[in-house]
């Protein structure tokens, strides 16, 4: 049997590990490993290498690109125009940011029907105030394709990404993206072509970026057509098949 470390982030900026000096200690000791580490990005290697280790390889990132398309029938019937995950328990995702960046997007634009999902508890005056025109909760995998097929834009306030599976997923069903610049998703993600990108915290940038879209059909499709494209080469069985040979494993 073949042993590897699969790394799908790096955990050791985790906010909750940042602060833990010896749990961060443990984690960075995880990457000096001596097997075989595989990872999804660019961005990962390099953290993991400058952490010390020195075998880590790149294998392809896997979407399945025939479950994860355009629907046709939204969300119970309904339709939104900006499309978020918001959930409190990975800080890394920036709540906050994304909370400010809806403010400003009501603010310039009153009419925005904005929704998220990814957790069932939010604050009840984000509903309240009228912010928030709908929260999905805790949506299932089978669940997913139809919410972002049910959005216009998808906005995604990450401070980092190991990769970014939530873009990948929603360019997949052709939702424009407009995302910050979090490392992993540079591997796919490219600013003006597939998606519109903004530094992380950047509440002004992210909202204007998502109201001139908002403002401008034609740029919307491009972007959702080009998002499509750029995610159509990430095919399970060529990550398997760069595993098995990364690891030397024979087919029976």
């Amino acid at each position: 049997m073949s042993l590897a470390y699969y790394i799908q982030d790096y955990e050791a900026d985790f906010p909750d590990v940042r602060e833990n000096s010896r749990l961060r200690e443990a984690c960075l000791l995880t990457y000096q490993l001596e097997i075989p580490m595989l990872c999804k990005t660019e961005w990962i290697r390099k953290k993991v290498l400058q952490s010390g280790s020195s075998n880590v390889k790149i294998v392809p990132p896997a979407l399945d690109i025939d479950t994860f398309y355009r629907q046709d029938a939204a969300w119970q019937g309904e339709h939104c125009h900006v499309l978020g995950m918001y959930r409190p328990s990975t800080p890394q995702r920036d709540p906050e940011t994304l909370i400010a960046t809806f403010a400003l997007i009501k603010k310039l634009r009153p009419d925005a029907i904005i929704w998220i999902f990814g957790s069932d508890s939010i604050p009840q005056e984000l509903l309240n105030n009228g912010l928030i025109d709908k929260n999905l909760g805790v949506v299932s995998n089978t669940d997913l394709p139809v919410v972002y097929s049910s959005a216009d834009i998808f906005l995604e306030t990450s401070i980092f990404h190991g990769f970014g599976r939530t873009i990948a997923e929603a360019m997949a069903c052709q939702a424009a993206c407009v995302i910050t610049n979090s490392g992993g998703p540079t591997a796919f993600a490219k600013d003006g072509y597939n998606c519109i990108m903004r530094p992380p915290k950047d509440v002004k940038g992210l909202a204007k970026a998502v109201v001139s879209l908002l403002n401008d059909e034609e740029a919307r499709s491009h972007l959702s057509d080009q998002g499509r494209f750029s995610v159509q080469a990430f095919d399970p069985q060529k990550s398997a098949h760069a595993i098995a040979t990364i690891l030397n494993i024979k087919k029976n």
